[in-house]
């Protein structure tokens, strides 16, 4: 993720540097994509495909533990 650093670098100023700031930017982060991954599955398919994406891009274990940075 080429903006990731940033990202990072703007949570810690906003918020200061503790972990938690940059822990809290992660798990908003992990939301929007779920909800983006909900809204494409919805555009492209239909409802129920969309919720069950949504559900295991909320369980994979790539996006747990990129939250829990």
């Amino acid at each position: 993720m080429p903006g990731f650093p940033a990202l990072l670098a703007l949570s810690m100023s906003l918020f200061g540097e503790s972990p938690l700031a940059a822990r809290g930017v992660l798990a908003v982060v992990g939301t929007l994509a779920c909800w983006f991954v909900y809204l494409l599955g919805q555009r492209l398919f239909d409802e129920t495909t969309a919720l069950l994406a949504c559900a295991l891009t909320a369980i994979s274990p790539a996006m747990v533990g990129f939250s829990a940075l």
